[in-house]
């Protein structure tokens, strides 16, 4: 997930220096795994950087002092990312994995994004 501009549908930062969050996972499936991130209040997409690209892209709100919960994100067989939004069905999972996270998590607000997320290009 990078922080994410979206009046300007654009990743914020550069090439020095942008926030993000970022998460490990085996390339075979190896069953659900939940990540929990501390970020500053803002809006979030899932990176441009990753591949494959969500099917409906996103921006998630993370609003200042509150534990939300973006989705889950499936890895399809057509080659996308679809996302499971559903908090309930995922909150005795996220407990068992992540002790820690606050039981007050809610689902975080979305914005449809026009285009999906784009990675900026680095070089001299």
């Amino acid at each position: 997930m990078d922080e994410y501009d979206v009046e300007r549908q654009r990743i914020t930062g550069n090439c020095w220096r942008f926030n993000r969050t970022t998460a490990d996972v085996a390339s075979v499936a190896s069953g659900v795994h939940y990540f929990a991130f501390n970020v500053p209040a803002g809006q979030y997409a899932f990176s441009g950087f990753n591949q494959p690209q969500m099917k409906t892209p996103l921006a998630f709100i993370a609003p200042e002092g509150r534990t939300v919960f973006a989705g889950t994100f499936v890895y399809t067989n057509e080659g996308e990312v679809e996302i499971r939004r559903d908090v309930e069905a995922a909150r005795q999972f996220i407990q068992e994995q992540l002790p820690g996270v606050s039981r007050e998590m809610q689902a975080a607000v979305t914005e449809p994004l026009s285009v999906a997320p784009r990675a900026f290009l680095c070089g001299p």
